[in-house]
């Protein structure tokens, strides 16, 4: 069950030299905040460079997911970072959060999210937006926001915020299954 995430992070917390990490915690009913001490114990993983965590199909905890990727922003050197939190209960303001703490990977050359299936309005993806610019170093970034509730007005302004990466070579946007419409299509195509 979910209580035991938390003396998961804590064993995992003892590879220090651990330089790749891949977790798959696919349909279970992981809801709370011992998500957020698995996210303290890969914190001490000080090598990861590596790190791919799959969460899809829980039962939502999207009100933790800041201290799980808090946690993970202490991996110093992680080059390399996908999270999949499809099909949960997730907000945009849950969105938000994630972007702020991704924000402190600093070393980021590749970042994979994937947020399909939740319940995202568009207002957070500016804010997300801006907060991942902060990643610099990304070189191949992937988002996949389809099946939410986003329109395309609130597109215009997370296409600029994308825009300002100096070194990305690869770019992946899904946003199919919302309310985009022609407008939003072209916000994304024309930051």
């Amino acid at each position: 069950t979910a209580k035991y995430l938390g003396d998961f992070g804590n064993e995992i917390g003892r590879f220090s030299q651990l330089s790749s990490l891949k977790i798959n915690f696919f349909n279970n009913q992981i809801s709370g905040m011992h998500i957020g001490a698995l996210g303290e114990g890969i914190g001490l993983c000080c090598k990861l460079t590596s790190l791919t965590l799959s969460f899809r199909q829980n039962e939502g905890f999207g009100e933790y997911l800041g201290k799980l990727v808090k946690g993970i922003g202490r991996c110093s050197q992680l080059a390399g970072l996908v999270l999949e939190f499809s099909d949960n209960q997730i907000t945009g303001e849950h969105v938000e959060v994630v972007g702020k703490e991704i924000a402190m990977c600093q070393q980021l050359t590749s970042l994979v999210l994937s947020f399909r299936h939740n319940m995202i309005k568009g207002q957070c993806l500016e804010a997300f937006g801006y907060s991942i610019g902060r990643c610099s170093k990304l070189v191949t970034l992937e988002l996949n926001f389809s099946d939410n509730q986003i329109e395309g007005k609130h597109l215009w302004k997370f296409g600029q915020a994308v825009g300002c990466f100096p070194h990305l070579l690869r770019l992946a946007l899904h946003f199919s299954g919302n309310q985009l419409h022609d407008q939003g299509a072209e916000a994304v195509a024309d930051p």
